[in-house]
């Protein structure tokens, strides 16, 4: 099969990867993760098994050609790790400050309805709704600094403990 992929910009509009190229692909499986579908399979661009979030991909066609067998070895569940996920701990309304990198990671988690301003070229804020827990701020700490919680006061302060505790510092 061929298709178009996108991504999201800052201002949330469609990018289509590499110039609107289109993606030569040999599915092999469907996975259920996250409240997303992906589809592995081996890619040509890539020369390798990669996965696509299915609600990114644009322009299917079907190719009237043999396809990529799927290596006798490969394991769905080896190539494919569990997302994170957050529910407990007290709701509260957070300002985060992301790099234009994670436009993406932020509407996967948050929807495409999420509040987003764009504080200049390289970066934008987010004002979400999350439970305050440990796996939130472990979730903060994956972006190594390219994501960054800024408000309330408490947030900041529990976070800021949390690393303290983690990396055995008083």
């Amino acid at each position: 099969m061929t298709f178009k992929y996108f991504e999201y910009n800052p201002d949330k509009s469609k990018d289509f990867k590499h110039n609107g190229y289109n993606y030569h692909f040999s599915p092999y499986n469907f996975l259920w993760n996250d409240d997303k579908y992906y589809v592995i399979g081996f890619s040509e661009k890539h020369g390798k098994i990669v996965t696509f979030r299915v609600d990114r991909i644009f322009k299917v066609k079907a190719l009237i050609k043999n396809a990529v067998p799927k290596p006798p070895d490969f394991n769905i569940a080896d190539f494919y790790k569990r997302v994170f996920e957050m529910y407990d701990g007290e709701a509260v309304t957070v300002e985060l400050v992301c790099k234009n990198e994670l436009m993406k990671v932020i509407i996967d988690k948050f929807g495409e309805g999420v509040q987003t301003e764009i504080i200049d070229k390289t970066q934008f804020k987010v004002i979400v709704e999350v439970c305050l827990s440990p796996t939130f701020y472990g979730w903060l700490f994956q972006f190594a600094g390219k994501m960054k919680l800024t408000a309330p006061d408490v947030a900041v302060k529990n976070y800021g403990i949390m690393l303290k505790t983690v990396t055995n510092q008083n």
